[in-house]
């Protein structure tokens, strides 16, 4: 049987959850995801990453944080 791996660009993954570039390189900074390759040019993030960042934005809101104050720390 094939396995079969689903990686996401930047853009991908911005698109899919629906945080900005800025906010994924701070839950990048966070350790929260980690791209397969940080010193690559392009970080691809595998599927996992989407579910991470997707409970991250729903903590974010159930709290009511405001996150350019707190810049995700």
């Amino acid at each position: 049987m094939a396995t079969v791996t689903v990686t996401f660009t930047i853009t991908e993954l911005c698109l899919r959850t629906g945080v900005s570039e800025e906010e994924l390189t701070e839950i990048v900074g966070l350790g929260m995801i980690e791209p397969h390759q940080p010193q690559a040019d392009t970080w691809l993030f595998d599927d996992s990453a989407v579910t991470i960042v997707h409970r991250a934005v729903r903590l974010r809101n159930e709290l009511e944080l405001d996150c350019r104050e707190l810049r995700w720390r």
